[in-house]
């Protein structure tokens, strides 16, 4: 091969997909603009001087030789990503002084990461995540004066931080996500990283205070520190998220007087307290927060009315508490909500017809959460809803003869376990989208209308321990997609539609209290669903 006899300005050579095998030949080396990109090969690579190497997303195995970095002195960028090499890193690699770029992310290396990698003075990307690493990360990473990127997330390593990461004012991301780091995070963290915009330490070991210097890192838009041990949150000017770290206490006021604050995800800890009553009061209109999750704690107290203020808010989520007293009629004012969780709490009253205003809502759950009287005809009004949750509480009185009039998104309707009466709606044929209909266990009567079958998308229909009369209709057989049928604890009679017992989608019947006519043996034998129940 004498290519670079004749063409010694060659930038590029590609040799993506291909099986090539081998060495690379020494004459490459007369190729000094040369940049190699070259995927599913296992060439071996000597003694040239490329400046470029990807061979990233094959199936490389093997170890790297240990005088790599020797033999390719001006590469820039290394990418072997995403194959399945073992071995140690090479402290060679430090040799690579015109490195900026080093991926070995996704294979199998074991050791340490070399502390001559801090010798790599050009190096603004290191990718060493979702290895079998071992050890701490060594403080010389602190002379990278010029790294924007480090990523180590589930490489395997352990032990503190060492503090000199923090001092490195290039940095962009930092990603240590899913290691053994125990220890805390420095007071000063922020101190020198104007440039961050991305903190990502969860599912380590870490402990102690939340340094409230976090605020200073102006640029940071994603922080995330699930699963440690952190004791206390405050004064963070950014995406908020805590949750699953043992968090206790209450919840510091100052936390929602945070103009730039977008994001609060404070769920699945042990926060006591009740919520600040002037919750966004002194910001009016905050012009950012949109998210706000402080589900399964140890919540008290009412609801507060100055949610009213969180005008940007599209999901809402205070689920799993020990909130008490009703639904504020304000929470109808955000005109922004997608969803809207408040179940498993002790509330009291009923839903506010103000819900109604909610124009953009698409998930309504209030679940176990303790409300009674009738359900407002407004929210059947909300032609954005996907889902509506109201299972587990006393709500009485009838459904609107016109329920599914504007509900053509519904894809979930969930009224079980409430005091519910009347007829059942003829117009919930209308909810073409409908996968699951729950309205067991309340006091429905009347027929089960033959309209029913108009809904083929439907996998669940749950009418089960109510009042229901009547045949079991013909029409039901057309639901081609049903999986789950119950229908029993009701006074229904007849036959059992022979299309309901031969479907092969169906996977569960529940018919017990049924007072059905004879059904011909030819039927019974066609029969393939496991039946529950008595016939």
């Amino acid at each position: 091969m004498d290519m670079c006899n004749t063409n010694p300005k060659l930038k590029e050579l590609n040799l993506t997909s291909n099986h090539l095998s081998g060495k690379i030949p020494t004459s490459l080396g007369q190729c000094t603009k040369l940049q190699l990109d070259r995927r599913n090969t296992s060439i071996t690579v000597q003694h040239l001087f490329i400046e470029v190497l990807s061979l990233g997303e094959n199936n490389l195995v093997g170890i790297l030789p240990t005088g790599m970095g020797h033999d390719l002195p001006k590469l820039e960028i290394i990418d072997l990503s995403t194959n399945q090499l073992k071995g140690e890193i090479p402290s060679s690699l430090s040799h690579c002084r015109h490195l900026r770029g080093l991926s070995l992310s996704l294979n199998q290396f074991t050791g340490g990461i070399p502390p001559a990698i801090g010798s790599l003075s050009n190096l603004e990307e290191l990718y060493l995540a979702y290895n079998n690493l071992a050890g701490g990360i060594p403080r010389e990473i602190g002379n990278l004066s010029n790294l924007y990127i480090l990523q180590l997330g589930s490489s395997g390593i352990s032990g503190p931080i060492p503090p000199e990461i923090f001092n490195i004012s290039s940095l962009q991301i930092i990603d240590l996500t899913d290691n053994s780091l125990p220890g805390s995070l420095p007071m000063d963290i922020c101190k020198h990283l104007p440039n961050l915009q991305g903190l990502y330490l969860s599912w380590n070991k870490l402990s102690g205070q939340l340094p409230s210097t976090l605020s200073l890192c102006g640029q940071l838009q994603s922080l995330s520190l699930w699963g440690n041990r952190f004791t206390v949150a405050f004064h963070l000017h950014l995406y908020l998220k805590l949750s699953v770290n043992n968090l206790t206490g209450i919840i510091p006021k100052a936390i929602f007087d945070i103009s730039s604050l977008q994001e609060i995800d404070f769920s699945n800890n042990s926060l006591s307290g009740s919520l600040p009553m002037d919750i966004c009061k002194h910001l009016p209109d905050l012009p950012k927060l949109e998210f706000i999750d402080l589900s399964s704690n140890q919540l008290k107290g009412e609801i507060p009315s100055s949610l009213l203020h969180c005008r940007q808010l599209r999901v809402l989520s205070l689920s799993v508490n020990h909130l008490t007293g009703g639904i504020p009629k304000a929470i109808g004012s955000l005109l922004n909500l997608e969803e809207l969780y408040l179940g498993y709490n002790k509330l009291a009253g009923g839903i506010p017809r103000e819900i109604g205003n909610l124009s953009n809502l698409n998930i309504l759950d209030f679940e176990s959460s303790g409300l009674n009287g009738p359900i407002p005809d407004q929210l059947f009004n909300i032609s954005s809803l996907q889902e509506i949750v109201l299972t587990d509480n006393s709500l009485s009185r009838t459904l609107p003869m016109d329920i599914c009039k504007h509900l053509h998104n519904l894809q979930g309707l969930y009224l079980s376990f409430n005091q519910l009466s009347g007829q059942l709606p003829t117009t919930l044929s209308l909810c073409g989208q409908l996968l699951s209909l729950s309205l067991w266990g309340n006091r429905f009567t009347g027929n089960i209308p033959p309209s029913f079958g108009n809904l083929t998308a439907l996998q669940d229909l749950e009418l089960g321990d109510n009042n229901i009369q009547g045949n079991i209709p013909n029409e039901l057989g057309n639901l081609i997609n049903l999986q789950n049928l119950k229908l029993s604890q009701n006074n229904l009679t007849g036959i059992i539609p022979e299309a309901i017992l031969t479907s092969q989608n169906c996977r569960a019947f529940r018919w017990q209290k049924i007072t059905f006519q004879a059904v011909s043996h030819q039927v019974l034998a066609l029969s393939s669903p496991i039946l529950k129940g008595l016939l």
